[in-house]
């Protein structure tokens, strides 16, 4: 805002309720990994599980308002369809954000140079917006070098705005919103024949491996990386 530059873009319309506990999910779910995208009957839900404490997003129910959601009885109810018979989930924050997908149109502007969530706003299904962030860290600290250590000229940073620019568009953006796009399916043929797609994927390493590849973002980093003129 200072700078009078603009992420262009919109907001999601639904508004997503974190809320963070100190419950055990690990020891009443078996199989629950440290990153967790959950499908089920009544909505979407995912479990992020940081040192000490678990991170729930959830969802306002149909007709519920955000007022209501918030509410300790609401997050409660919430967390009880997850873990049924359970009444104290020792919740310690609740905050309600708004998911963006904007971008800015190039990185560099003079001597100032945007990275990250600076540079670009994405649904936070999958970790392509992380990722991407610590991706343009490091693209940008090899530009850094160019200049500071090798002598090269200051618009050396604009290859650094050409390289990740694109790929924000190409990749986290539109993977984030396919991500996020799945995560919100309610239809359950689609669920099935989604979660089949990606069972099979996982089942053969080489195609395993690939998804990942692309997933993480090391292959269009490796791409970028190419493109040096």
């Amino acid at each position: 805002k200072i700078m009078g530059l603009e992420l262009k873009g919109l907001p999601y319309t639904e508004t997503t309720i974190l809320a963070a506990t100190k419950f055990p999910f690990h020891e009443h779910i078996s199989g629950l990994s440290n990153v967790n995208y959950v499908w089920s009957n009544w909505g979407t839900y995912s479990l992020l599980r940081l040192p000490g404490i678990w991170r729930c997003s959830l969802y306002p129910d149909t007709g519920e308002t955000i007022d209501q959601a918030i509410t300790s009885e609401s997050i409660n109810e919430k967390l009880s369809r997850i873990v049924p018979d359970q009444k104290d989930f020792r919740v310690i924050e609740v905050r309600p954000y708004k998911i963006h997908q904007r971008i800015l149109d190039k990185y560099v502007h003079g001597r100032v140079v945007f990275a990250g969530d600076a540079a670009h706003l994405n649904s936070p299904s999958g970790g392509m917006g992380m990722n991407g962030g610590i991706h343009d860290g490091w693209c940008l600290s090899e530009k850094l070098k160019d200049i500071f250590l090798d002598g090269l000229p200051l618009t050396r940073l604009g290859l650094y705005s050409d390289q990740r620019q694109k790929i924000a568009e190409n990749e986290i953006l539109k993977n984030a919103h396919k991500n996020r796009s799945r995560m919100q399916e309610r239809n359950k043929k689609f669920r099935e024949t989604e979660l089949a797609r990606l069972k099979k994927i996982a089942s053969d390493p080489k195609s395993a491996r690939e998804f990942l590849m692309k997933s993480s973002m090391i292959k269009s980093l490796r791409e970028a990386e190419g493109n040096t003129h």
